[in-house]
């Protein structure tokens, strides 16, 4: 049985979201997609710790 990914987020299963790098037409790293967070989770490891902190510097960007 294949192993769920769920999105750091959310919670939701996005382990069919998976898709692998093509770096041919410009995409270079393999992982998952939540569509309802619009959320790109890495394939190098988990990154859910990481979320917070990029959620953060995203709001003080964009001046929110």
């Amino acid at each position: 049985m294949a192993k769920v990914k769920e999105c750091p987020k959310c919670g939701a299963d996005i382990s069919d979201t998976y898709e692998v790098a093509e770096p041919d037409v410009g995409i270079f790293g393999s992982g998952w997609y939540c569509h309802t967070c619009e959320l790109v989770v890495d394939d190098e490891g988990d990154d859910s710790d990481d979320y917070d902190r990029r959620a953060d510097r995203a709001e003080y960007r964009n001046g929110h």
